[in-house]
């Protein structure tokens, strides 16, 4: 939520009409040679949309540690910058012929959107892992973190790393702080 899904979204609603208008011939341009050249010059802009929309989302995990929309969004942020550098890559090398360059970007984007689908589908590449160890380092570095965990979060949302680092807080915790034991049970 916030100004960078906003960013993302408008990034990925460009790249798809662009590539609605433009998926038959590389040769054929629907629109008069300014309008084609007022689209790219928009297009070649793209990686400024992916650069603010990169701080914004830096900002927060440094606020608030990841968290697994952090992660998606990351994930994201990631194609869509790739999207947006092959196709500027395509308009420098070029210019008014940049379509030609369209297909070869979305090939190799769909190589790399299924690696990263099937490494986020594995265990090399959890969010939730990576939520538990951010959220953990969050909490032990505040002084009264222990009292403002999400137990929800933990117990439904990330699965087993979640539930195993629950264990765990219980465990260190069970004679120190009693109450924190009850509120996980």
């Amino acid at each position: 939520s916030g100004g960078s899904a906003l960013i993302l979204w408008m990034q990925a609603l460009i790249l798809f009409f662009i590539n609605a208008v433009y998926q038959d011939d590389p040769k054929i341009r629907p629109y008069h040679i300014w309008v084609h050249r007022f689209i790219y010059a928009g297009m070649a802009l793209l990686p400024i949309y992916s650069a603010i929309s990169f701080y914004g989302l830096s900002l927060r995990v440094d606020q608030y540690g990841w968290s697994l929309a952090r992660c998606w969004a990351y994930l994201i942020w990631f194609i869509l910058t790739l999207f947006s550098l092959g196709y500027l890559w395509g308009i420098v090398k070029c210019r008014d012929n940049w379509l030609s360059h369209l297909s070869k970007v979305n090939v190799s984007m769909g190589l790399v959107l299924l690696v990263s689908m099937l490494l986020v589908n594995s265990p090399l590449l959890d969010f939730r892992k990576i939520v538990v160890v951010s959220q953990m380092q969050q909490i032990n570095s505040q002084s009264n973190g222990l009292n403002n965990i999400d137990i929800d979060y933990f117990k439904n949302s990330l699965a087993r790393p979640g539930y195993l680092a629950l264990k765990n807080i219980k465990n260190q915790n069970s004679e120190s702080n009693p109450a924190l034991v009850v509120r996980i049970n």
